[in-house]
């Protein structure tokens, strides 16, 4: 398994990027970006079980990019990522 390094990594992992988040044992995969939820409070990452998947809606994980521990597969990245990545950096300021 080649563990990527966070600091190597843009702010925004791409989609399909299977992650280890601190103090966990299971694994999830990034699936969407910025979920607000009941009271206003806005999770960086939206995430589904790996390697399960999404079997129920109930098994939607949130996130923000601090709780990663460790990057376990990066997903797919092109031209595509590149623009959501910087507008989802400006969104952050």
């Amino acid at each position: 398994m080649d563990n990527i390094s966070l600091e190597e990594s843009k702010k925004y992992l791409p989609i399909g990027s299977v992650v280890l988040l601190k103090n966990g044992i299971a694994m999830y995969m990034i699936a969407g970006y910025m979920h607000e939820n009941d009271d206003g409070k806005i999770n960086e990452y939206v995430s589904i079980p790996y390697p399960y998947g999404l079997m129920a809606l109930e098994a939607l994980y949130f996130f923000n990019h601090e709780d990663i521990d460790t990057v376990i597969s990066l997903g797919y990245k092109d031209k595509d990522y590149e623009i959501i990545n910087q507008m989802l950096l400006n969104y952050k300021k």
